[in-house]
């Protein structure tokens, strides 16, 4: 499988295209919201993992020690995964009933290709920096400046900027 740049940003863009007043910083809890989507956290996960999702439970479950920076993007990219159809057999009873090493050890990085964890974080790009609001303000702000306004890390900023060919802007 090849990844879908052009598919992937438009199906996050088709999201964000229903929320009124669109600025940054972009809800995530909103937009999981709209799409029926549970957030948890989960204190026992390792430190790691993130996030994943919970299909049968409609849940996204992300790990509390992170930042809130990481906890956002572990939310983006896992909403990247259910709306472009990347699904995992995984379910509540199993973080409940097994061993969370072995949990974890069985999760995406294992069944999942490269290509959709890359579709993933694609998606969770352009949903929490969307190329629209981000070129409009690149031309006078520093990457940090723009991190902070997108409430996002300095790392997905920068790569961000790179990928987009912002950074000649700077």
């Amino acid at each position: 499988m090849t990844i879908r740049i052009a598919f992937v940003r438009n199906a996050a863009r088709a999201i964000l295209k229903n929320i009124p007043d669109l600025k940054p910083p972009i809800s995530m809890t909103d937009i999981a919201s709209r799409l029926k989507l549970e957030i948890g956290e989960y204190s026992d996960m390792p430190y790691d993992r993130s996030a994943l999702i919970l299909q049968d439970k409609k849940m996204i479950v992300i790990n509390p020690k992170h930042a809130d920076v990481r906890k956002r993007f572990s939310i983006a990219h896992e909403i990247g995964h259910y709306v472009l159809g990347h699904f995992e057999d995984r379910n509540i009873e199993e973080l409940e009933n097994e061993d969370n090493d072995e949990v974890f050890r069985k999760t995406a990085y294992d069944k999942w290709s490269s290509d959709q964890e890359s579709e993933a974080n694609e998606f969770a790009a352009e949903l929490l920096m969307p190329y629209a609001l981000l070129k409009n303000l690149v031309t006078n702000k520093k990457p940090a400046e723009l991190a902070e306004i997108f409430n996002v890390s300095e790392e997905s900023m920068w790569i961000r900027l790179t990928k987009q060919k912002l950074i000649k802007y700077l």
